[in-house]
C-alpha cells in the first residue's frame, strides 16, 4: 500500500465514515498498545498517516474482522505476528517488546497490513490440506504475500517522520525491511543471509505445513504442548485443532519474516 493508495483510503473513509463503534475500537486498541508500550508514545502521540492507518486497521477497515492488540510476546521468537482466534471473530496482533520503539511501530504497521492477507492465507492452507500444494510451494506462496506487504510498508513509512530521518543502523526490523530486495528470488536469498540463530521463517512455515497435514489427534497434542509452554500470556482463544473436529485451520498466523 503506497502513500497514494493509503491517502485515497483515508479520503474515502472521511467521505464515508467508518461506524463510530469501529473507530472507537481502533482508538481503544491503539491506546492499549501505548499503555503496554509507553516507549512508543513519542511516535504515536501526534496525528500522522500511520497513526490513522493503525486506528482504521484495528477497527477492521481493511480486514473481514477487527484487530485486537495483545501485549504478550509473539510465539517462536518472532518479532511480530497476527493470528486469528477460535471463532474467527478477531485477528490478534503481537509485537515483541525486545524491539526498539521505532521497530515496534514499524512492526505493528506491518502486521496490521499483513493481516489483510487473511483470505489468501486461508486458501493456501486449504490447498495444502487437499494435497494441491507441496511444502516448498506453500512456504514460497506465504513468503511471497509477506514480501509484497514488506515493500508496501516500506513505501508507506519511509517518507514519513520520524522514519525519514531515522538512523536505521540503530534499528533491527526497520533496517532489515529497508534492505529487502524488490525481486522475490533475491528476497528468499536475503532471508537466508540474515537468518537469526533463534528464528528461521523457513523452518517455522515448514513446521506449520507439517501441522496442517498431520492427523487431528497430532495437531491437538501439538497445540496442547504449545499452550502449556506459553509463559503466562493471556488466554486469547486462539485456534486449536480441538475446535471444529478434524477440520484444518482456515487461516495461518502471519509471522514476521525476519
Amino acid at each position: 500500500m503506497n502513500r497514494f493508495i493509503l491517502f485515497t483510503l483515508i479520503v474515502l473513509n472521511a467521505l464515508c465514515p467508518q461506524p463510530a463503534a469501529a473507530l472507537d475500537h481502533g482508538e481503544e486498541q491503539l491506546a492499549r498498545f501505548l499503555e503496554t508500550r509507553p516507549e512508543t508514545a513519542v511516535l504515536l502521540a501526534q496525528d500522522s498517516d500511520y497513526r490513522r492507518f493503525l486506528i482504521n486497521a484495528f477497527g477492521g477497515m481493511y480486514t473481514s474482522v477487527p484487530l485486537f492488540w495483545d501485549s504478550a510476546e509473539p510465539q517462536g521468537n518472532a518479532y511480530a505476528e497476527n493470528t486469528p482466534n477460535d471463532e474467527r471473530t478477531r485477528i490478534i496482533i503481537r509485537v515483541s517488546r525486545k524491539l526498539s520503539a521505532p521497530d515496534q511501530v514499524a512492526a505493528l504497521v506491518y502486521e496490521c497490513m499483513n493481516a489483510q492477507n487473511e483470505h489468501a492465507f486461508a486458501r493456501y492452507i486449504k490447498d495444502v490440506y487437499l494435497g494441491d500444494l507441496n511444502r516448498t510451494q506453500f512456504i514460497q506462496r506465504i513468503l511471497r504475500l509477506e514480501h509484497i506487504k514488506l515493500k508496501q510498508v516500506r513505501a508507506f513509512l519511509k517518507p514519513l517522520e520520524p522514519f525519514s530521518s531515522l538512523d536505521a543502523s540503530r534499528t533491527e526490523f526497520y533496517r532489515k525491511m529497508l534492505a529487502t530486495p524488490d525481486d522475490f528470488e533475491e528476497f528468499l536469498e536475503y532471508l537466508v543471509k540474515i537468518k537469526r540463530d533463534d528464528y528461521d521463517v523457513f523452518d517455522m512455515y515448514s513446521k506449520f505445513y507439517d501441522f496442517i497435514t498431520a492427523t487431528p489427534e497430532i495437531r491437538k497434542a501439538q497445540m496442547d504442548r504449545e499452550r502449556q509452554q506459553a509463559e503466562g500470556g493471556p488466554d486469547t482463544g486462539e485456534w486449536s485443532s480441538g475446535a471444529g473436529g478434524g477440520a484444518p485451520p482456515p487461516v495461518v498466523k502471519g509471522e514476521q519474516v525476519f
